[in-house]
């Protein structure tokens, strides 16, 4: 298998047309006409990412984020990322990403966000149209909700800490507010606010929440738990790890928990 076999399994399973109009996933570099050797999950392109590519003799990197997001005119080993994308082509990986597709398509980000999270019966923030061709795909143009058991805001958000083993949650609200329904979307998704006020949901499960936007959803209805842009994402690293499984078995796969790597510290 090549690696541009690889990727078009993928695409056929997460296609690239379900990205957002300002995303810029895909190939980001690299030569995809070669033998794939091997392959490397990672949310961003690390040097961990890049160690472990070499570690175990990858020549594919999935990123969740673009690496090349913004307009590149030249590349310089002094500027940081630059030098890595310049130490990944010397070294013969390739680099493919996909984010907001595999935010939104199903059994992507959202619906393992809404797993993980204990969640029952889950549905569409959004439902996409009937007569869209991507529904096949995609049920929901944003995220997902579902019901969960009765508990007090406190305690699910201690539970969300255990159930996605990450270090801190921040949560808005008042700590005894019963939750029964729990709008989802990964990464910074204070969008989703009145989505969840239209369809009267008790909490949105995001990240990246603002002080002042956390405020105005809770007086607005709906109380917030932020579990950090990592954990909110990282565990559909291991949903792409499955998915390779089944169509390129003898394949190693590994995945880099490199989310928040040397920049975020709590003490």
């Amino acid at each position: 298998m090549f690696i541009s076999d690889w990727i078009e399994c993928f695409e056929r399973r997460v296609p690239p047309q379900l990205q957002e109009s300002w995303d810029h996933t895909g190939r980001q570099f690299g030569r995809f006409d070669r033998p794939l050797t091997g392959i490397v999950l990672a949310l961003d392109l690390t040097e961990k990412a890049l160690q472990m590519a070499d570690g175990c003799g990858a020549n594919l990197i999935l990123t969740h984020h673009p690496v090349l997001f913004d307009a590149v005119h030249f590349l310089d080993e002094r500027v940081a990322l630059q030098d890595w994308v310049m130490q990944a082509i010397e070294s013969g990986v390739a680099v493919y990403s996909s984010h907001t597709a595999l935010d939104i398509v199903d059994g992507g980000v959202n619906d393992v966000l809404a797993e993980r999270a204990g969640l029952q019966d889950v549905l569409p923030l959004r439902e996409r149209p009937a007569d869209d061709p991507l529904i096949g795909y995609a049920q929901s143009l944003i995220g997902t909700w579902g019901r969960h058991d009765p508990v007090s805001l406190e305690v699910y958000a201690r539970e969300l800490k255990a159930a996605f083993a990450t270090e801190s949650v921040v949560y808005y609200g008042d700590p005894t507010a019963e939750i029964l329904t729990v709008g989802c979307l990964g990464g910074g998704g204070m969008e989703a606010v009145a989505d969840c006020k239209r369809l009267g949901l008790d909490v949105l499960l995001t990240s990246d929440a603002r002080y002042h936007e956390a405020q105005d959803a809770v007086r607005s209805g709906v109380n917030v738990v932020d579990l950090g842009h990592f954990a909110s994402e990282f565990p559909v690293l291991e949903r792409v790890a499955a998915w390779s499984k089944e169509w390129a078995p003898d394949v190693a796969v590994n995945v880099v928990d490199n989310g928040e790597e040397g920049l975020r510290h709590l003490v």
